[in-house]
């Protein structure tokens, strides 16, 4: 089980997949997991996003937890990311209150080129994909699958992405989650051969 960020939108179904199982299993986790998060919601007042389970919880359930900063290979064309550098370009926080270092990816080393699998795309997504690249070892990108999210961004900000996904030339997109409606349709417009719509059941075949 790979954790992409501790926000509880993508945690909150840990403690139900592990109660539905009882043999040991391996998490790997940003360091700072167990980090409080914090959202700014509705009159500004702070809302907790933290996880709902503790250290002790994930123990008592066989968990062999693995909390990284650096790119961690579960095979050799496997690779978590760790935590990703923000040096080529902005991050996309939305209305969370930290910079979200814990954000990771999943790397794929695939013949076509590199497989991106976000979870929120709070790195920004130059950041993830070049990072990938360096990881890697690989210079072409085949898929990008997962949160993009460009909710919340300014509509220059999201042809910037665009206009760089173009640059990179994906096979495979699906913006899931908070990309958004008008997120996927800007990219179904700029990438419409690539673009596929992300739903619960999808499978892609890579």
């Amino acid at each position: 089980m790979v954790i992409s960020h501790r926000h509880i939108d993508h945690t909150g179904g840990v403690k139900a997949f592990l109660n539905a199982r009882s043999r040991p299993i391996k998490m790997i986790a940003h360091t700072n997991l167990f980090t409080k998060a914090y959202a700014t919601g509705e009159g500004g007042k702070l809302e907790d996003i933290s996880v709902d389970f503790t250290r002790e919880y994930l123990e008592s359930k066989g968990v062999d937890l693995v909390l990284i900063r650096e790119p961690y290979r579960i095979t050799n064309e496997v690779i978590v990311s760790g935590e990703i550098p923000r040096k080529w370009g902005p991050s996309h926080i939305g209305a969370v209150t930290d910079e979200v270092p814990d954000d990771m990816a999943l790397y794929i080393k695939h013949p076509n080129g590199l497989i991106a699998i976000t979870g929120c795309g709070h790195s920004g997504i130059e950041n993830i994909v070049e990072y990938g690249f360096q990881v890697t070892g690989l210079s072409r990108l085949y898929a990008i699958i997962g949160g993009l999210h460009f909710m919340g961004l300014s509509e220059d900000r999201v042809k910037q992405v665009i206009n760089y996904l173009v640059s990179k030339s994906p096979s495979i997109v699906v913006g899931t989650h908070c990309t958004g409606i008008l997120g996927i349709a800007a990219l179904y417009n700029a990438l419409p051969k690539a673009t596929r719509l992300g739903s619960v059941g999808l499978v892609i075949e890579l």
